[in-house]
């Protein structure tokens, strides 16, 4: 679930203790898990953050650095949590529009202050830009958030199974559905020969797995919307970007 842009270094009616009481906690500097808050914002949206800046605005490696810095320091020095609540809709749609607000601002500040010189004004507005077959920069931040969400789906699946003794159940999960081996035999009875176990055991681990797997993923992208319908819808686009 990785990509070239790395160089950096439940369901129901009550929303999950996810994104947005991260986002709460975050807006309010007197809060207990301000800093906590903070950090797992940044954790979860730097990669998209960062690969955004890199093929919307066509930035180097290092400009997509220093503005992904940047951005997250304004969101901690000014009220851009503090606009935010799950009426509003998507959170991440939300990140996507500040992103472009954010940089226009930026360069029309760097443009300001180049008064009495010589270089002509040029446009970068990106909807002047003619159309192409490949994915957009939206697109492609979808991408980035959706794998970005699975990510850290998946290392709370391993944390959690590590910490109940049943990481032979992650194993299963993981050779079976996340990194099948090449030119390696990964059926339930290949499985079960090599960790000593029945072929009904493999099936029942990877069944309670996906089950918590997905129990996961739908937790991450319930705390990022406003209700349910949007969750599924969220969903579907998340697994379909992948």
């Amino acid at each position: 679930m990785r990509d070239e842009y790395t160089d950096i270094g439940g369901s129901g009616n009550a929303f999950p203790s996810t994104c947005w009481t991260v986002i709460r906690d975050a807006s309010d500097p007197h809060a207990t898990g301000y800093q906590e808050s903070i950090d797992r914002l940044a954790n979860l949206y730097w990669r998209p953050v960062y690969a955004y800046f890199r093929r919307k605005w066509s930035t180097t490696n290092e400009e997509a650095k220093d503005l992904t810095q940047e951005f997250f320091v304004k969101i901690t020095e000014q009220d851009f949590l503090q606009k935010v609540s799950p009426n509003e809709g998507r959170f991440r749609s939300y990140v996507r529009v500040s992103l472009d607000n954010f940089i226009r601002m930026r360069f029309r500040k760097k443009q300001a202050q180049k008064r009495g010189g010589q270089i002509a004004h040029i446009s970068i507005d990106p909807e002047n830009v003619p159309p192409s077959s490949s994915p957009t920069p939206e697109e492609l931040f979808l991408k980035d958030w959706a794998a970005t969400t699975l990510d850290d789906a998946l290392a709370a699946l391993e944390l959690d199974l590590t910490n109940t003794d049943k990481k032979i159940h992650f194993e299963l999960f993981r050779l079976r559905e996340i990194e099948p081996p090449i030119d390696e035999d990964n059926s339930y009875e290949a499985l079960a020969a090599r960790f000593g176990i029945s072929k009904n055991d493999v099936r029942n681990a990877l069944y309670q797995t996906r089950k918590k797997f997905k129990s996961l993923v739908h937790q991450r992208v319930r705390g990022s919307v406003s209700n349910d319908e949007e969750a599924s819808l969220e969903m579907a686009e998340l697994f379909a970007h992948l």
